[in-house]
């Protein structure tokens, strides 16, 4: 394989025609947001040579543990290359939609009756329906939306408002890998802005790290994120279920062998909807309440994760205009029988893409089994209309690429770069690092 010299100018002129195919697109343009036309392709592979350490730093130092999928290695070696002005336009648009997104979670508390439209367990509801709008100021906040390129333009699948993962793939992982494509920058480091919002609220400060045990990706995103508030000096507990904690006058403590700790803060990467599935003795409550201890994500943000959160925005006197120019139309489920090959149906909640749907993937008996299930729960389903997602060519083959662009607490930091083998990204994808062309894209 020929490798390039990014020292060389003739290599830096030449370096389109060693990337593999390039998708043009066209984007939505509206009223709120303007996205003009971008170049989305991947990048010359790295090495196996220089790909190599960069894998095996992921997994001894940066929490990489589950680096394969079968026999696959779910790190790509080829970066993910996007233009500098399309990915301004990406960040304008997420940190925009966080605005709405935002209002819209201060009405919902506002207006309680609507929160049932949002599909998610009584106990939770019973628990949003006890807060105000002041409950949502002080708190650290990080989003992560999904962006396709499509045939019509960018398209945001959902928001991961809850519990977003991807820290250490969109910042270790695309650092590593643009030191070895000097004329690209990395789109971001999320974690490092992350964890910069949480020294500049709590200082060095006791931390716990709420995470559910069992699962692999979330054990090394706990890690992670504890790991890298020690080394800011903040004293980190891990915990594994909320009834270790303690609360006292809105305060939570952890009661140790030899002593209380007050904590300051509480990063909870345990699911909304898995917590109110919890007795309410173990004290889970706590979480959404307000307190004198800050929690990341804080418990409201289970509203914003509701798949079916676009059904409400029509009842909403909050703007959301460019929430409903990115997101694909959304219907109740029932709205949408005569043509289900035109829908993509969807839990309110769910992980990984693992219980997405798409009726043309399956037979015929299957569907009919599914679709039975999904009517006799639609309270609990949404349909969102399918999109085409413009393929990118890797060494390897053929991927669909999710572009996932972080905020935290209103501002673009980083994306997670998921490729899909097929329509939907799951626990499958591929990762890849994003990387950011530093030429104009209209002298491409």
């Amino acid at each position: 394989m020929t490798e390039i010299d990014p020292h060389r100018a003739a290599d830096r002129a030449h370096v389109k025609d060693l990337c593999h195919t390039r998708a043009t697109l066209g984007l939505l343009v509206n009223s709120t947001i303007s996205v003009g036309e971008n170049s989305l392709y991947l990048g010359q592979a790295l090495r196996p040579d220089l790909f190599s350490p960069v894998r095996r730093r992921m997994i001894l130092e940066y929490c990489k543990w589950d680096p394969q999928i079968g026999d696959e290695s779910v790190l790509l070696n080829q970066p993910m290359i996007l233009g500098a002005e399309t990915w301004a336009k990406l960040c304008t648009a997420a940190e925009g939609m966080a605005a709405e997104i935002a209002e819209v979670e201060a009405e919902l508390l506002k207006r309680p009756h609507l929160i049932p439209s949002l599909g998610m367990p009584g106990s939770l509801r019973r628990v949003l329906r006890s807060l105000s709008a002041a409950d949502l100021a002080s708190q650290v906040r990080t989003l992560r939306f999904d962006f396709h390129p499509t045939s019509e333009g960018w398209k945001v699948s959902e928001v991961n408002s809850d519990v977003p993962g991807g820290f250490t793939e969109s910042s270790h992982f695309t650092a590593m890998m643009a030191e070895h494509y000097p004329w690209m920058r990395p789109a971001g480091n999320p974690l490092q802005a992350w964890c910069r919002a949480m020294t500049s609220s709590i200082g060095a400060a006791e931390v716990a790290i709420l995470y559910a045990p069992g699962y692999m990706e979330d054990q090394q995103v706990a890690s992670l994120l504890g790991a890298t508030l020690q080394q800011e000096g903040c004293a980190v507990h891990f915990i594994q279920h909320p009834g270790e904690i303690r609360w006292q006058d809105r305060k939570a403590f952890l009661d140790e062998k030899r002593s209380t700790v007050p904590l300051d803060a509480i990063v909870r990467f345990y699911q909304g909807e898995w917590l109110g599935n919890l007795p309410r003795r173990v004290g889970w409550h706590h979480l959404y309440s307000k307190s004198r201890t800050m929690v990341t994500n804080p418990g409201f943000a289970v509203l914003a994760e509701s798949k079916r959160l676009p059904l409400v925005w029509r009842n909403l006197s909050s703007s959301t205009d460019t929430l409903k120019a990115m997101f694909p139309e959304c219907r109740e489920t029932s709205e949408v029988d005569s043509q289900p090959e035109e829908w993509v149906f969807k839990p309110a909640f769910s992980n990984t893409g693992d219980d997405v749907i798409l009726s043309s993937l399956l037979d015929q008996a299957v569907w009919k089994s599914l679709r039975a299930t999904i009517l006799r729960h639609s309270h609990r389903w949404v349909a969102q209309r399918r999109f085409r997602t413009i393929p990118v060519r890797a060494d390897s083959g053929e991927f669909s690429p999710c572009i996932g662009v972080y905020t935290i607490n209103g501002k673009a930091e980083g994306a997670y770069v998921r490729l899909a083998r097929g329509p939907v990204v799951d626990y499958r994808a591929s990762e890849a690092a994003l990387l950011i062309e530093n030429i104009h894209e209209g002298q491409q």
